[in-house]
């Protein structure tokens, strides 16, 4: 006899290739076995989740594992959230309910054949309804009950949604029939029309005024308001795809198959995906998870002196940090986006996956050190290349312009690809606060911004800016490294003035770009002495994704680390202070860890 029960987190054990699974973010590559991960612009639901077979729950972005369960014998057929995003149901084939985390069991059905297809919740939590393969329609808690229809098995019904009232629902057979219950509008079908592949999800747009169909091949069919933003028709699968999830703004929609790859369209955000994973039990379906907070990054300051948070107000230097500041993520790379392979080829959408499994909270910014993209930095590159790419966390993004960049007239692809984000066109250079942090963006393209020398422009914006700034610790970034290893580039001493500048204000750490490798150095002075006491610890970081460059032979004084990988340096910035860890791409094992404190001015 079938019943119901709630999932436990302590039933949860077992790992990918032993029962029920949980990853909390995951950046494995679909492509890996034979899926996508196909991004456009960036919005819509903070995370998703995906159920195997075997009650197995894998979940990413903001979408928080609450449970899972093993259930020999019988199919997961279908999953919902809960309003909150804090809990969910699954259902299984003979019609056992589950519930985890804030979601309620309101019943289960009361046999055991196994001919249960599909499953839906109301959206305001207080019941649900299980549908048969044949179309009969069962409801629970306050779902409201409906009369059902009556197909052939070879018409089974394959998917079910509930309407934004909860008030009536959807069913979608395999043919692309489609039928309606309550308030549900009828929108179209493709009932009437051959089809390549059976229909195996459906979802309804947020508004409610239409709907989408998803093949098993990963066509899209597109009715009332739901607009057509991709699909994986004319893409050779390894594995079908099994279901299909709309965005929070209906401006896009996820598709997942059965080996756990996601393919992700208009607005929906790569998270993540188990395609390269060996699984227990295949992959059912995939479900929307809670919006993510937004980024909460201050607008850029460009006219000092004055607070941080409020331009051309005068602060008295040395104001305290308010208590209380929370930890910030700074995280990112340089050289970043080569794509003479295709963007979802390149190593620049390798480091990018690691990005996607970076939390996505308001105490988190990514950050560039300049050769953003090649080769001209042309609006066409950061369309092409830049933005299927890196272009997932431009909502949460802080640049660094390179020499790269003005391979386009003023680097007007640059400027006008991240608009206000890049401070001031034509200038480049800009700060923000970042947790305790004060963070200062420079522009190392001297020539091209009225110069680097005292009583340039920028010089004098800096000079401005760090004396107003009240923060304890101070982290700037620009691309072109005064000192440097490397064999193509070497030091460049045209940025010796914001050195000296930044030194005589207390800054912490330096991140630079354009030579292609990883470079750590130990706190020094500008006149490259060690000085454990007030130096500047700098990080050169061409490693977004171009292709690597080597060292010379005789490195540089003070430096500690090299390397040449791809990935991204992941710093944690303290109120007193910092830590660091490289992350480096799927396949390299280059790590580089560790700790410093801030200081004052000398």
């Amino acid at each position: 006899m079938a019943f119901s029960r709630r999932l436990r987190s302590s039933l949860v054990t077992a790992v990918a290739l032993v029962g029920a699974v949980t990853v909390p973010v995951v950046t494995v590559a679909a492509s890996a076995a034979g899926g996508s991960d196909r991004t456009a612009a960036a919005a819509g639901a903070g995370g998703y989740w995906m159920y195997a077979a075997d009650g197995g729950i894998f979940s990413f972005g903001s979408a928080g594992f609450q449970g899972a369960t093993r259930n020999p014998g019988n199919d997961m057929i279908g999953m919902a959230a809960t309003r909150s995003g804090n809990g969910y149901w699954m259902a299984d084939d003979d019609g056992d309910v589950f519930a985890a985390g804030d979601a309620t069991v309101f019943g289960s059905r009361a046999s055991s054949v196994d001919n249960v297809a599909a499953f839906a919740a109301r959206p305001q939590g207080d019941g649900y309804w299980l549908a048969t393969r044949t179309g009969g329609l069962e409801s629970y808690g306050r779902a409201p009950a409906f009369p059902g229809v009556s197909v052939k098995d070879s018409k089974r019904i394959a998917t079910l949604a509930s309407t934004v009232s909860g008030a009536g629902a959807w069913m979608a057979a395999v043919d692309g029939g489609v039928f309606t219950f309550g308030d549900a509008g009828f929108f179209g079908s493709m009932g009437a029309v051959r089809l390549n592949q059976p229909v195996v999800g459906m979802t309804p747009t947020p508004s409610g005024r239409g709907y989408w169909l998803v093949a098993s091949d990963g066509g899209i069919f597109s009715f009332g308001d739901a607009q057509f933003f991709g699909s994986t028709g004319d893409i050779k699968l390894v594995q079908p795809v099994v279901g299909m999830a709309s965005t929070a703004t209906g401006r896009g929609y996820w598709l997942v198959a059965s080996d756990g790859g996601v393919f992700s369209f208009g607005d929906a955000r790569f998270y993540g995906s188990v395609g390269g994973v060996r699984l227990n039990a295949p992959v059912r379906g995939l479900v929307a998870g809670p919006p993510g907070p937004d980024p909460v990054i201050e607008p850029a300051h460009t006219s000092p002196p004055g607070t941080p948070g409020t331009p051309g107000v005068p602060v008295p230097p040395g104001t305290p940090v308010p208590p209380g500041s929370p930890v910030a993520t700074l995280v990112g790379a340089g050289d970043i986006a080569q794509c003479s392979g295709g963007a979802l080829n390149s190593k620049a959408n390798a480091t990018a996956k690691i990005l996607d499994g970076i939390p996505r909270d308001p105490s988190t910014v990514v950050f560039t050190t300049g050769d953003n993209v090649y080769e001209t930095g042309s609006a066409s590159d950061y369309a092409t290349c830049y933005d299927p790419t890196w272009g997932r966390q431009k909502d949460r993004t802080r640049p660094v312009p390179g020499n790269h960049e003005y391979g386009t007239t003023n680097a007007s692809g640059y400027f006008n690809y991240f608009g206000p984000a890049a401070g001031e066109m034509g200038k480049g250079y800009y700060s923000y606060n970042l947790g305790a942090w004060h963070v200062v963006v420079l522009n190392s393209n001297c020539a091209s911004i009225g110069g680097c020398a005292d009583g340039s422009p920028q010089l004098n914006w800096l000079k401005g800016d760090l004396a107003a700034s009240p923060a304890a610790c101070t982290v700037a970034l620009w691309h072109h490294p005064r000192f440097n290893s490397g064999a193509s580039h070497g030091n460049d001493t045209e940025v010796q003035p914001l050195w000296d500048t930044l030194y005589q204000n207390g800054a912490d750490l330096i991140l630079n770009g354009h030579e292609h490798v990883y470079e750590r150095f130990a706190p020094q002075n500008p006149q490259q002495k060690a000085d454990s006491a007030f130096g500047i610890r700098q990080f050169t970081l061409g490693t977004g994704g171009a292709g690597s460059y080597s060292f010379k032979t005789t490195v540089q004084p003070n430096s500690e680390r090299r390397g040449t990988p791809n990935g991204v340096l992941n710093l944690t910035l303290r109120a007193s202070g910092y830590d660091w860890n490289f992350l480096p791409i799927e396949g390299q094992s280059f790590s580089d860890t560790g700790s410093g404190a801030c200081h004052g001015r000398p």
